[in-house]
């Protein structure tokens, strides 16, 4: 455990009983790097997990008030997920990389530990794991020029990988754990992420489409090999990630561009998907992530709004001038109660992983 550690776990006491804690909540725990025992002063943040019954949206305006009093006497806080229990239970079923590692390396500061089930961990869920990290952070790591970021996220992807091989049951807590038992990656951390990307596919799904000339999307360069992936923090992907992006993290790729993906060869997303991913966009922790995961609603607005029409449903209708207040004082109590329906229906709807992946 390294020195840093130490110091964020005693900080994370100190937030959790003097702002944290309060009505209904149950747990304030620590999560990531922190949990695992290798933060590092100052580029890690401390990111906490708070377990609520659940709450109303004023009681959630009032715990993101607390929220940023913590931040404030506290600089390196970093993101929080508020759960209730059942969210728990839901988040084993929808993620449970995720989950496993939570469950096994959480670290509770304050009140009950929270109560995460067992459950297994498919190989479509741990190869979305894997590939997720090309959506936001590979692009980022390699806009900033950070070395140590791209070494990270291949770390991230390597541990996913080794669960998908076999070489690991469940995810490894700590980099250095995931690199001493890998070995080697080489020195090009960006290459390395295509290369253990091309793994899982060929591990999961059919060869992906050849392309003889980069297809660009809105957004999105989807170029014939990794070679020709540009390293300016583009986001780039090659076929090969691109088909594990629609069939395991982010199917609305083809709602958007499902024609030219379609004559380009790719397969459209499968049923699971389709219907995992609208499980995890209306999903409870996610709805409560303005102000605790992400500065603003709209996000959370955009994600309940795809769940809504994967399904066929009624999309959401957000309040005017969405601010965090009036997200939370005008929809959230609504919103929540949508997003349960959605969830349920799109579980009926799931097909098994098993099944997905044949």
């Amino acid at each position: 455990m390294t020195a840093s550690t130490l110091i964020y776990r005693a900080a994370a006491r100190t937030l959790a009983r003097l702002f944290l804690a309060g009505p209904g909540v149950r747990t304030v725990s620590i999560r990531r790097s922190v949990a695992a025992g290798e933060a590092s002063f100052p580029w890690s943040d401390l990111d906490l997990a708070i377990v609520m019954d659940e709450p109303s949206g004023e009681a959630m305006l009032e715990l993101r008030r607390r929220f940023r009093r913590a931040r404030a006497a506290f600089p390196r806080l970093g993101e929080c997920q508020v759960f209730t229990p059942e969210d728990l239970r839901e988040i084993a079923a929808t993620d449970p990389y995720r989950s496993s590692l939570d469950r096994r390396f959480g670290v509770t500061v304050w009140g009950e530990p929270p109560e995460i089930p067992v459950t297994p961990l498919p190989p479509l869920q741990a190869a979305r794991r894997l590939v997720f990290w090309f959506e936001r952070f590979v692009p980022w790591a390699m806009g900033q020029g950070s070395r140590r970021n791209q070494r990270k996220f291949a770390l991230e992807m390597a541990n996913a990988l080794g669960v998908l091989e076999g070489r690991w049951a469940e995810p490894l807590a700590r980099r250095d754990e995931t690199a001493r038992r890998w070995g080697r990656l080489g020195d090009d951390w960006y290459g390395a992420c295509f290369e253990l990307a091309a793994r899982a596919h060929r591990q999961l799904r059919p060869p992906a489409p050849r392309l003889s000339r980069p297809l660009a999307l809105p957004g999105l360069l989807v170029v014939p090999s990794a070679s020709e992936a540009p390293r300016d923090g583009s986001k780039a992907v090659t076929p090969e990630v691109l088909d594990l992006l629609l069939q395991t993290q982010n199917p609305w790729l083809w709602r958007e561009n499902g024609d030219r993906l379609a004559e380009a060869g790719f397969e459209e997303p499968s049923q699971w998907s389709w219907m995992e991913a609208a499980r995890r966009w209306a999903a409870g922790e996610r709805l409560r992530g303005p102000g605790f995961l992400e500065s603003g609603a709209e996000a959370a607005v955009s994600r309940l709004n795809k769940a809504a029409r994967i399904l066929g449903r009624t999309p959401p209708v957000a309040p005017d001038r969405l601010t965090l207040e009036s997200f939370y004082l005008e929809a959230y109590d609504e919103f929540r109660l949508q997003a349960a329906a959605l969830r349920e229906e799109a579980r009926r709807r799931t097909p098994s992983a098993k099944s997905a992946a044949t």
